[in-house]
């Protein structure tokens, strides 16, 4: 019987450069359950998620503006393959802290 083996990350944001907030399964497909960037800074934040298909980067939504403390998530149902990744920037640099990200996902087995 097929299943997902559930698994998860967590780190920070590196500016305006997109990071990895999900990265792309080894083999197989791997499903998001959802990803939460957290403005842990002293500013507000700007924060846009992208999709990024082997190098064909596709913004996801539309850029959300987050106060302190304030959370956004990406909602569950996005699906990867050994190519594509889920990723986030920020619109500018942070005042003091970079953002916190935590995601979760399940890689398909067979």
């Amino acid at each position: 019987m097929a299943s997902f083996d559930w698994d998860g990350g967590s780190g920070v944001t590196t500016g305006a450069t997109r990071v990895d907030v999900v990265a792309a399964p080894g083999s197989g497909k791997r499903r998001v359950k959802g990803v939460t960037v957290t403005n842990v800074d002293t500013a507000t934040a700007t924060v846009t998620f992208y999709y990024n298909d082997n190098g064909a980067i596709r913004q996801i939504g539309e850029p959300l503006t987050l106060a302190v403390n304030e959370a956004a998530q990406l909602p569950e149902g996005h699906v990867l393959d050994s190519t594509q990744s889920i990723q986030v920037s920020l619109g500018a640099a942070v005042a003091t802290n970079e953002l916190d990200f935590t995601s979760s996902w399940g890689d398909y087995t067979a």
